[in-house]
């Protein structure tokens, strides 16, 4: 399958929208976090311990997943970028 600038940039977009919905859902886990560490602060009386009983929950779990899966997101818009960038440089030679 040829790729098209059109088809790169309908590409793009798909990538920012799923990048802005992971975001969303990163920023709500961040705010239970702020919740849970006050009540593991608590409890555990060290930062230290309340950040690794924080991160055997399930949303310490899923924010661990989701700040490693933007990354690969942002890599790919990149790349997605730099490969629209080239297709353009490339039509533009040819006219």
């Amino acid at each position: 399958m040829e790729k098209t600038p059109e088809k790169l940039i309908a590409e793009r977009k798909a990538l920012s929208k799923e990048k802005v919905e992971k975001i969303n859902e990163l920023m709500r886990i961040k705010q239970r976090r702020v919740k849970a560490m006050i009540f593991l602060l608590a409890e555990h009386k060290t930062m230290n311990k309340a950040e690794l009983y924080f991160g055997a929950t399930d949303d310490g779990q899923r924010e661990i997943f989701l700040e490693m899966y933007l990354k690969g997101l942002t890599e790919n818009i990149r790349v997605n970028k730099g490969e629209i960038d080239l297709l353009n440089a490339q039509s533009w030679g040819r006219h």
